[in-house]
């Protein structure tokens, strides 16, 4: 990277760290491709990566608690 994007970066990092995670997470949940879901207290919630792998479906559990919780998805393009 060039001095002038580093610098850049490390701008834009100073600026991004003094904004609380709150108003970040309610800033995501309005952009394009980006899911919000909550989990309140008591439910539970899982999350799953579920492939083929050529003799059938296996699933990988990545995550499993309880609320409370948001979670944040963000589809690629």
């Amino acid at each position: 990277m060039s001095a002038s994007a580093d610098h850049a970066a490390t701008v834009m990092q100073e600026t991004l760290s003094g904004i609380p995670t709150n108003d970040l997470i309610a800033e995501l949940a309005t952009r394009e491709g980006v899911e919000l879901y909550q989990v309140k207290d008591e439910e539970k919630y899982i999350v799953q990566k579920i492939w083929n792998d050529g003799n059938g479906f296996i699933a990988q559990t990545l995550e499993s608690y309880e609320g409370p919780i948001r979670i944040i998805t963000v589809v690629d393009p």
